[in-house]
C-alpha cells in the first residue's frame, strides 16, 4: 500500500521528489536501517529507471551544500521564519507555476523580514523611512497573489445578473437556464462561493455546476465593438459653408399662415396651425449654387462615380489572396454594371420627358397624345366584411387611357370672353380627358389589352371627332411591348378612324404618372363609396364607387366583360 513518505525518513534519499509515496515494505525497511547508509538505499521501486525519471522530473527536491543550508536555516531562524525544508535542483523554468510560486513566495517572506529587521537595528524607529529611501518598499510590502485581480466588481451588472436569476426563479425557467445565466459572472471579480449564494440567494451546488460549465464553454460577457472606418470624400471647409449658409437663410423653416379650427366631440376646439416651407429642397441647392458664384466660393458637388470605381479596382487588384482578389473582381465588375444601368434609367426617363413636351409642343390641333396604362388589381370588398372574408379573393382590373391635347371647342369657357384675344388664346390651350374600363374578371394579356384600348378609343372618337391622329405612349410591359401590339393598334385605330402617327414606350415606372394620379383619386372616391356602406365586387359597383360624391372632373368611366368564346383577331 503506497502512502505519503515523511520527511525525516526520505530526506537525505538523492532524487526523492518530496510529497511523493511510497510503499510500506521499504518505509519498514527505512526504519530499521541506519540513517548514514540511507544514501545507498534502494529507491527505485518502480520498474525501471525511466518511469522513476518520469515522475520526478518537474518536482525534484534534494539537500546539497550542507555549509549553506544550515547557514540559511539560522538566518530563518534568527527572523522567525520556518526553515527550507528542501532544495530545488531543477531549472525554474522547467518547473510548475505552482512550485515556482511557493519558492517565490518563500524568498520575497524572508527577504522582507530581513529587510525590516536591518532597517529597525539602523535607524531605530525610522526603519519605514529607511526602506522607502533605499527604494527597497517594494520589498516589504507584501504581494498580493498572482491569481488575484484589480478589478472591481461591476455593481451595475451584478445587480442586472441578479434581477435576471430572480425573474427566472418566478416564471418557473428551467435548471439549465439559471446555471447559464450564472455562469455569466466574470472570473476577475473573485467571488467566492459564499459571496455568490448571498447575492442570487442559489445553491452551492448551482455555483459549481456553473463554474464546471465555465470551464467547458465560453461564453463572452461583452462584444468587442470594430472600430468603425470614417471615409470623407468631402472638403470639411465645403460641408461647413453649406450648412453655415443653409442655417442662416433659414429656407427650410416652415412658416405660418393660418389657422384651422378642429371641432371635437366633446365641444372642445382644437387650433392646428398651418406652416408652409420656404423652398423645396430641389429650389434650396439651385439657390446655394447661386450664392456660390455670387461670392466666387467653389460649392460641393457630386461625386465622381468613374473615379470612384477605379479607386474600387485598385484596392481589389492589391488584394494578396488570390482566390479571395478574383472573387472580389467578379462581385465588383457585376455591381458597377447594375450601378450604371441604374443611373441610365434616370437619364432615359428625363430624355422621354423633354421629348415629350417637344412633342406637345408641336403637336397639332387635329393630333391627340395617348398615355394607356393597367391600374393595380382592385380587391373586393365588402362593407364591414369579416377578417376571414379577406382571404382567396380575386383582383379586379381597370384599363386607363388618358389623352391630351388642344382645345379648340371652347367648352369649358365662358361665351362672355368670345371672339375676344383671350378667347383665343384660351383656345389654344392643352386639355386632358381620361376614360377608365373597368372589368371584373380579366387576365391581362394582350389581347385584352387590344380590345380595352379599342373600346376607350372608339369612345374618345366619339367624345372629340375633329381629332384625326394619334401619339400613343405606354411603359414596355410585356403586355404592352413586342411587334404584334403596335401592329394590331394601328389596325384598330384604323377602324375607328385615327391615324397612328408615333408608338413610344416609356422606362419603367415612368412616363405614365397622369393615369396613376387619376387613379389615385379615383380609388380615393371608391374608398368614400365603401365606407358610406355599399360593397365593391364587381366592374359596375367599381364605376359607381369612382363616380361617387361627383366623381372626377374630366373622367369618363365604364364597364366590360371578357367573352371567353370570342375568336381570335387575325392578321
Amino acid at each position: 500500500m503506497l502512502r505519503v513518505a515523511p520527511f525525516h525518513l526520505v530526506e537525505k534519499i538523492v532524487g526523492f521528489p518530496y510529497g511523493d509515496k511510497i510503499c510500506d515494505k521499504h518505509r519498514k525497511q527505512l526504519y530499521t536501517q541506519d540513517t548514514a547508509t540511507v544514501d545507498d538505499f534502494n529507491i527505485n521501486y518502480w520498474d525501471n529507471d525511466d518511469d522513476m525519471e518520469t515522475n520526478s522530473s518537474i518536482q525534484s527536491f534534494a539537500t546539497s551544500d550542507k555549509s549553506q543550508y544550515h547557514q540559511a536555516q539560522q538566518i530563518l531562524a534568527a527572523l522567525d521564519q520556518s526553515p527550507i525544508k528542501s532544495q530545488s535542483k531543477i531549472p525554474l523554468n522547467k518547473q510548475i507555476p505552482g512550485a515556482v510560486r511557493r519558492q517565490t513566495a518563500k524568498l520575497r517572506k524572508a527577504v522582507a523580514a530581513a529587510t525590516t529587521t536591518l532597517a529597525n537595528s539602523i535607524a531605530l524607529g525610522q526603519a519605514n523611512t529607511l526602506v522607502n529611501l533605499a527604494g527597497l518598499d517594494n520589498v516589504v510590502t507584501t504581494r498580493s497573489s498572482s491569481t488575484q485581480s484589480t478589478i472591481e466588481v461591476d455593481e451595475n451588472f451584478l445587480a442586472y445578473l441578479v434581477q435576471m436569476y430572480r425573474t427566472y426563479e418566478e416564471k418557473n425557467f428551467p435548471y439549465n437556464e439559471k446555471i447559464r445565466l450564472l455562469a455569466l459572472i466574470p472570473d476577475h471579480w473573485n467571488l467566492s462561493y459564499d459571496d455568490i449564494i448571498n447575492h442570487f440567494g442559489c445553491t452551492w451546488h448551482a455555483v459549481k455546476t456553473a463554474r464546471s460549465l465555465k470551464i467547458v464553454s465560453s461564453t463572452p460577457l461583452h462584444v468587442n465593438k470594430r472600430p468603425s472606418i470614417t471615409r470623407q470624400r468631402y472638403n470639411p471647409a465645403q460641408i461647413d459653408h453649406f450648412l453655415t449658409w443653409l442655417i442662416e437663410t433659414k429656407l427650410l423653416v416652415s412658416v405660418f399662415w393660418d389657422n384651422t379650427h378642429l371641432q371635437l366631440e366633446n365641444g372642445n376646439t382644437l387650433t392646428i396651425p398651418r406652416q408652409v416651407l420656404q423652398a423645396k429642397r430641389s429650389h434650396v441647392i439651385h439657390q446655394y449654387i447661386s450664392h456660390c458664384s455670387e461670392v466666387n466660393f467653389k460649392p460641393l458637388k457630386c461625386l465622381d462615380v468613374v473615379q470612384l470605381f477605379d479607386d474600387i479596382e485598385r484596392h481589389v487588384v492589391q488584394v494578396q489572396h488570390e482566390e479571395e482578389r478574383e472573387d472580389l473582381k467578379y462581385d465588383f465588375s457585376l455591381a458597377r454594371e447594375n450601378i450604371f444601368e441604374m443611373f441610365r434609367h434616370p437619364i432615359r426617363t428625363v430624355q422621354q420627358d423633354t421629348t415629350k413636351s417637344r412633342v406637345l409642343a408641336s403637336m397639332s390641333k387635329t393630333t391627340a397624345f395617348q398615355t394607356i396604362d393597367w391600374a393595380q388589381k382592385i380587391l373586393p370588398q365588402g362593407f364591414r366584411e369579416g377578417q376571414t372574408a379577406y382571404y382567396g379573393k380575386k383582383g379586379m382590373s381597370a384599363l386607363a387611357g388618358s389623352f391630351t391635347f388642344y382645345d379648340t371647342t371652347g367648352e369649358n369657357h365662358s361665351s362672355q370672353i368670345c371672339y375676344t384675344i383671350i378667347f383665343l388664346y384660351a383656345l389654344e390651350k392643352l386639355i386632358t380627358r381620361t376614360y377608365i374600363l373597368c372589368l371584373t374578371r380579366c387576365d391581362q394579356t394582350e389581347q385584352a389589352t387590344l380590345s380595352g384600348g379599342y373600346l376607350i378609343l372608339k369612345q374618345f372618337h366619339n367624345d372629340y371627332p375633329h381629332i384625326t391622329s394619334l401619339i400613343k405612349r405606354s411603359d414596355n410591359a410585356s403586355i404592352l411591348a413586342g411587334n404584334a401590339t403596335p401592329v394590331g393598334e394601328w389596325s384598330l385605330a384604323n377602324l375607328v378612324g385615327l391615324k397612328l402617327l408615333v408608338r413610344d414606350y416609356s422606362e419603367i415606372q415612368s412616363g405614365k404618372d397622369i393615369c396613376d394620379r387619376i387613379f389615385g383619386a379615383a380609388k380615393m372616391r371608391m374608398k368614400a363609396f365603401l365606407h358610406a356602406g355599399h360593397d365593391v365586387i364587381n366592374s359596375f359597383q367599381i364605376k359607381l364607387g369612382m363616380e361617387y360624391c361627383g366623381g372626377i372632373n374630366h373622367v369618363k368611366i365604364g364597364t366590360a366583360e371578357m367573352i371567353d368564346s370570342a375568336p381570335l383577331i387575325n392578321k
